[in-house]
């Protein structure tokens, strides 16, 4: 699987952010009054906040936009930095760039706020193409996430492209371009899910031995 652009999913695949994003769920339902099961928490990393707010908190759209309203409250200034980077990212990283990759992020949070974890990583100077979502809603699902990249880097083929991600959003969201997908096994998708990829590894590293 020989690859010429190289998209990185960031929640699950680059950083473990479970500790912010929970510590701002759980703001904004406190908030808002509304309560969600303990095994739906992690459920939440992936997808646009709206939706999960509605799917797991039973909030109508108009509740569930204030609950991402507060949520932002939290994230903002303190959730944001409630993150760990995964074993051997700027290993791979730096491999790609060595070996002439092409490398761009596609990830459904806002863009100004993965722009800021990569640049408080060092990490926002291997990444020729930062995309995210504009808010909850805007270009918040991974296809639309990833056509907007693939529009940065001037259209190039989905075939020569692979995203690096870690659940059934990003292998449906690859899928629905035309790329191909690689699920990491660390990060918040299903072990089902995980199968259904192109390729899967248990380190980030081993794409290395897989796309160049």
């Amino acid at each position: 699987m020989k690859k010429d652009i190289i998209l990185f999913d960031l929640d699950g695949t680059l950083i473990n952010s479970y500790r912010g994003i929970r510590y701002c769920v759980e703001y904004a339902l406190a908030e808002t009054g509304f309560q969600v099961a303990e095994e739906d928490f992690p459920l939440f990393i992936g997808p646009p906040l709206t939706d999960s707010f509605m799917k797991y908190a039973g909030m109508n759209e108009e509740e569930a936009a204030a609950a991402v309203a507060a949520y932002r409250k939290r994230y903002i200034p303190e959730g944001i930095h409630m993150y760990d980077l995964y074993p051997g990212v700027e290993e791979t990283l730096a491999g790609l760039y060595e070996r002439g990759k092409r490398i761009g992020l596609a990830t459904s949070k806002p863009e100004p706020m993965a722009e800021q974890i990569l640049r408080e990583q060092g990490l926002d100077g291997y990444f020729e193409v930062i995309g995210g979502s504009i808010h909850d809603r805007d270009r918040g699902r991974k296809a639309e996430v990833l056509s907007y990249v693939l529009g940065r880097f001037q259209q190039p083929s989905p075939v020569t492209t692979v995203l690096i991600g870690d659940t059934i959003f990003d292998l449906e969201g690859a899928r629905s371009v035309g790329m191909d997908c690689i699920l990491v096994t660390y990060g918040f998708g299903a072990e089902t899910t995980v199968r259904q990829a192109d390729a899967s590894v248990d380190r980030l590293p081993e794409i290395l031995d897989i796309i160049c």
